[in-house]
């Protein structure tokens, strides 16, 4: 059983069910160590990255449970989940290459780093963490993929096409998914948005202006992360109609 929130764990540890084949993800377990330490069962229990100070670490290990440290040496967190846009990148003031976005890329793509068996492990990791939200990210949800070229310009009617058909989706109650990239997929993504067609043309224009992630990734992601705000504010991507770069 996963664990992901401090209030599940709260409340598992308040109904005294025990504690073996846990697994608390990515949580801060600062001020537990009392009520671990009365626990006699931590044998069997994995915790899984998080905040774990020394008090807290040296009660698990002495109880018999498994701890797997963050890694300060990757760009990502390997235990999280989904990401949001803001979260990809954040730090886009100071340019795209200060993103966690690029950085997690560079560090993919390090071919010094393909064949190192620890970094194979974290990113393997990192994936599965991903993977599993995105299974409960889209449960009971009906959902349809749209790949795209990367190539297709903002400011082109097949750009505004892709985003209406996204839209047109999102009405019909589905979730449109794409692989995250820019192009035809971005606009799908952007469409899905949208709340109404009028929505759906002025966003568009709204971006047009920077129709390609080339020469400048930074002013490209710029107007998509504006784009976004107009559309949903700071509602959380759980509450939206697509799941992809936008």
């Amino acid at each position: 059983m996963e664990i992901e929130t401090l209030e599940e764990f709260d409340d598992h540890l308040g109904s005294e069910a025990p504690l073996r084949g846990l697994r608390l993800q990515d949580l801060d377990l600062t001020g537990y160590a009392d009520r671990l330490a009365a626990r006699g069962d931590l044998t069997g229990l994995v915790v899984l990255g998080g905040d774990v100070p020394l008090a807290e670490a040296e009660v698990l290990l002495r109880g018999g449970a498994i701890l797997f440290p963050g890694v300060a040496e990757a760009p990502v967190d390997p235990w999280r989940g989904l990401y949001l846009p803001s979260d990809l990148y954040a730090g886009l003031e100071d340019g795209y290459a200060a993103t966690p976005d690029a950085k997690a890329y560079a560090w993919f793509v390090d071919a010094r780093l393909r064949t190192d068996a620890y970094c194979t492990l974290v990113r393997a990791i990192h994936d599965d963490s991903v993977t599993d939200d995105l299974d409960e990210f889209v449960q009971g949800r009906s959902v349809v993929g749209i790949m795209g070229g990367h190539a297709l310009q903002r400011d082109s009617p097949s750009y505004a096409g892709a985003a209406g058909l996204g839209h047109a989706l999102a009405e019909e109650g589905f979730l449109v998914a794409t692989g995250g990239g820019p192009g035809a997929m971005e606009a799908a993504n952007l469409g899905a948005l949208c709340r109404s067609a009028d929505a759906v043309g002025e966003a568009v224009a709204r971006i047009a202006p920077v129709p390609s992630f080339r020469p400048d990734v930074s002013a490209w992601a710029a107007g998509a992360l504006a784009a976004r705000q107009a559309l949903v504010g700071d509602e959380p991507a759980a509450t939206t109609d697509t799941l992809g770069p936008t």
